[in-house]
């Protein structure tokens, strides 16, 4: 189970902050939400620090959302390894991780 938690600001940028398990279907709900903001020019964050698990489509997912300017915040070290072997074909995925 993924719980994911928008703040909005002013200035038309958001953070989404995760909680739980990113994997299954909630890869594609992380997906649809991002999407949507995406398509309508948000400025994106997505807060990594509470979840527990990512599964490899997640993580691909995560480096394919970074390599088109999506912030990556609170990622663990793991994590940080993990968007790096998943998003090695996107160069710029680890100069956004924060």
């Amino acid at each position: 189970m993924l719980r994911i938690s928008i703040t909005e600001s002013a200035d038309h940028s958001a953070i989404l902050r995760l909680e739980g398990h990113l994997g299954g279907a909630w890869i594609d709900e992380l997906r649809e939400n991002c999407e949507r903001m995406l398509a309508a020019r948000w400025t994106l964050a997505l807060d990594l620090g509470d979840v527990s698990h990512i599964e490899r489509p997640g993580f691909e997912l995560l480096a394919s959302l970074s390599h088109r300017a999506v912030s990556l915040l609170r990622c663990s070290s793991f994590q940080k390894e993990q968007l790096r072997q998943a998003g090695a074909a996107h160069k710029d995925t680890v100069n956004r991780l924060a």
